[in-house]
């Protein structure tokens, strides 16, 4: 005997899923003719094959040196319903800026993107002071991702940009001569 069982290919990402087939004799007069086997059940499971990728929604992003909140955009890279809430950890790796000094960023907790959620904003503050410095880079890493499958966006550069003003030193003007003595009918000349 052959069990056809028809298999629903969704597009929704979904834990693996679970079922039990059964035999059982709906016939209690056939119970003499039909010997059936002591494994009378099966257990079947359907793996899904909805991909999910979470990455950063874009492979850069520029701040400018403000004190103010920025964020930084983790997301679900095509938009797929899910039923199924993943968990990652985000890393900062300083480039020419440095943490805490040119700017903040709380990775100690994890972040969460939930089945009601196509993204999640991810919190950066860019310190303003007044050191006059060059464009500087830091790089955020997505990891220890419950992302099913591979996740192509794993990270994104932050670039922040001074807008503090460079004051050149001071400039000393004057004369190298006391005095300088010419005769008259010279027309002109030059003083240095």
């Amino acid at each position: 005997i052959t069990v056809y069982i028809p298999i629903f290919d969704d597009e929704i990402d979904e834990a693996e899923e679970g079922f039990l087939i059964l035999l059982e004799l709906m016939d209690s007069n056939l119970a003499d003719s039909v010997d059936l086997l002591s494994r009378n059940c099966t257990l079947g499971r359907i793996d899904d094959n909805d991909l999910i990728f979470i990455g950063f929604k874009s492979s850069s992003y520029s701040f400018v040196e403000s004190d103010d909140l920025h964020f930084v955009d983790v997301i679900k890279l095509d938009g797929r319903i899910t039923e199924q809430t993943y968990l990652m950890d985000i890393i900062a790796k300083d480039g020419s800026a440095m943490a805490n000094l040119d700017y903040y960023f709380d990775g100690s907790s994890s972040f969460r993107i939930t089945p009601d959620q196509q993204f999640i904003h991810v919190p950066v503050t860019v310190v303003n002071d007044s050191v006059v410095e060059t464009t500087e880079t830091f790089t955020l890493h997505l990891s220890n991702t419950q992302c099913p499958y591979s996740c192509p966006s794993f990270s994104t550069a932050g670039t922040i940009t001074d807008i503090d003003i460079s004051i050149p030193s001071a400039i000393t003007v004057g004369f190298t001569n006391e005095s300088v003595t010419v005769p008259e009918d010279i027309g002109s000349f030059e003083l240095c």
